[in-house]
């Protein structure tokens, strides 16, 4: 008689080691199909889920392919973060995804992270930090980092106000059809200063490029 109880006590406990087993593996059933997917199919995932609103799910396959170091998926898990609502009650977790986005060399991550540092939004405001980033996306040919970065220098966010670098920039954004900077150099050829002489014949040159310019749009 003790023996069948014996018996019967490890069938039962046989039975909810089992059923614990069955509960455990039910949790990672929804992501076994989620082995052997490439960031790249983790982002298509993540961004067709975003569309259909499944927040959850999109933010997991993103998170997936940023996991993997992917660039790409950082930033537009960042940027979906950014804009979760209510607005900007993510910006810190948002950052995080833009710095490693930006680390890995992402221009527009570095340019947003760029605004986030100048703003304050997420973290702490830091001028400096704020124009090395901007810097960095300007060198990749990024044209709102050009102008934000001339902006920047001029207003002396590297301790120090650096008109003449900031020319080059808003020459180099001017270049690219950046309507801004060619008013800045308007009015900085126009004006003069005691870093930059007055320029009527560059001035007369931005103003003709801007009305064409204005002409097209």
């Amino acid at each position: 008689m003790k023996k069948q109880k014996n018996t019967k006590r490890l069938h039962i406990k046989r039975w909810a080691a089992l059923a614990l087993l069955v509960a455990v593996l039910a949790c990672f059933v929804p992501y076994t199909k989620d082995w052997g997917m490439s960031p790249t199919d983790h982002i298509q995932q993540g961004l067709a889920a975003y569309k259909q609103g499944d927040m959850k799910t999109a933010e997991h396959h993103l998170m997936m392919a940023a996991d993997n170091r992917d660039a790409q998926a950082s930033f537009i898990l960042g940027s979906i973060l950014l804009d979760k609502k209510p607005r900007g009650s993510h910006a810190a977790q948002a950052v995080k995804y833009f710095k490693e986005a930006a680390q890995e060399g992402f221009v527009d991550a570095q340019y947003l992270l760029a605004l986030l540092y100048d703003q304050g939004m997420g973290i702490p405001e830091d001028k400096q930090q704020a124009l090395q980033w901007g810097l960095l996306a300007a060198a990749q040919g990024h044209i709102p980092a050009m102008y934000a970065s001339a902006v920047w220098l001029e207003r002396g966010y590297n301790q120090k106000p650096e008109p003449v670098i900031a020319l080059s920039f808003y020459e180099q954004a001017a270049a690219k059809g950046h309507t801004n900077a060619m008013r800045s150099l308007i009015a900085i050829y126009s004006e003069g200063s005691n870093d930059i002489p007055r320029n009527k014949e560059r001035a007369d040159f931005w103003i003709k490029q801007l009305h064409q310019k204005e002409k097209t749009q």
